[in-house]
């Protein structure tokens, strides 16, 4: 009996193509980085589809794409940090052959560092000049830092740009001349444009404290030596918002400090001075608050002298008189 062989048709599967045509060799980021990847791949089987592309750091996955874009598959692998990495494609058909894309070498550079060291969050005195005070650097080697720039409400005002650091400090004083609330940030850029921020310090401007002399009353006249109470009444708006209270109230006479009261009773602080050289003086009160806001009161006048002097004259010492006679009083004074 003779042997009938049996023909058996033999497919060879070639694997799939694949090319990665992003990011581009050599291309640079700097973190925390979003790196765009896009691949070219396709079958070399008449009947072979391109089932999914995944993407690759070195041999870790970053991302899938299952659905191409006119013929691209893309992916994008956030938040890189900083890092050389080499990029790789690795398609795969619908046969389960994979085949990986030359690699591609990228590089993802550490941003700036910069820390605002002045002002720091909290209240300041209005008005008032706010000290900002900075420090940047880069870690990149040949990199350096082109500018330092402060600003307001987040990023919607530049209150100052400074490109040259004193003693390695990037300084701004800033004038601010009313209160309210403010919103302040420092914010580095290199010389490759990469840029880091520092986080959002709040600054709320306190308006100065309301101060006025309560005693004596102006224009009062007193006796030589006279030891007077001199009292002020002062208050801050903001106190029931920011607890803001009166640190002390300073009193002056013709400019010359003569006694602090560091507490109060009722808002009215007051201190105890005896004046014994006959004159006209003008008192000031100055009010101090919590923040450091000043107010110096209006002024009021007052009046030192001697008590009068008087001598009777008439009628004399041991003089006598008739009953009904009329008898003459005389002094100086």
């Amino acid at each position: 009996a003779g042997t009938v062989s049996v023909p058996i048709t033999i497919t060879s599967n070639l694997p799939p193509l694949v090319t990665l045509t992003a990011p581009q060799t050599g291309a640079e980021y700097t973190a925390p980085a979003t790196v765009s990847m896009s691949a070219t791949a396709s079958s070399q089987n008449a009947n072979g589809l391109i089932r999914q592309v995944d993407f690759y750091q070195g041999s870790t996955f970053i991302r899938t794409a299952t659905t191409p874009v006119n013929g691209v598959y893309s992916a994008d692998w956030t938040e890189a940090p900083a890092g050389t990495y080499s990029i790789t494609a690795r398609a795969i058909d619908n046969f389960g052959a994979v085949t990986s894309s030359a690699p591609v070498e990228i590089t993802v550079f550490s941003p700036p560092n910069i820390s605002l060291t002045s002002p720091t969050q909290g209240l300041f005195a209005s008005p008032g000049v706010i000290a900002f005070r900075a420090t940047a650097s880069s870690n990149v080697p040949g990199i350096t830092i082109a500018k330092v720039e402060f600003l307001n409400w987040g990023f919607q005002t530049t209150i100052s740009t400074v490109t040259t650091p004193q003693s390695g400090v990037y300084s701004y004083d800033w004038n601010l001349s009313s209160g309210g609330y403010n919103e302040v940030r420092a914010r580095a850029t290199d010389s490759r444009g990469a840029v880091s921020y520092t986080s959002i310090i709040v600054l709320t401007g306190i308006t100065p404290p309301d101060v006025s002399i309560t005693a004596p009353t102006n224009n009062a006249i007193f006796i030589a030596p006279a030891a007077l109470t001199i009292s002020a009444s002062a208050s801050s708006i903001w106190g029931p918002s920011y607890a803001v209270t009166i640190a002390k109230v300073e009193f002056y006479e013709n400019g010359n400090l003569i006694g602090t009261a560091n507490t109060g009773t009722g808002g009215v602080f007051s201190i105890a001075w005896t004046k014994s050289v006959n004159g006209a003086y003008a008192i000031t009160a100055k009010a101090t608050d919590s923040v450091g806001g000043t107010k110096v009161s209006s002024p009021i006048t007052i009046k030192v002298g001697s008590a009068p002097t008087v001598t009777l004259t008439a009628p004399t010492e041991g003089a006598a008189f008739a009953v009904g006679t009329t008898i003459p009083l005389n002094a100086t004074a």
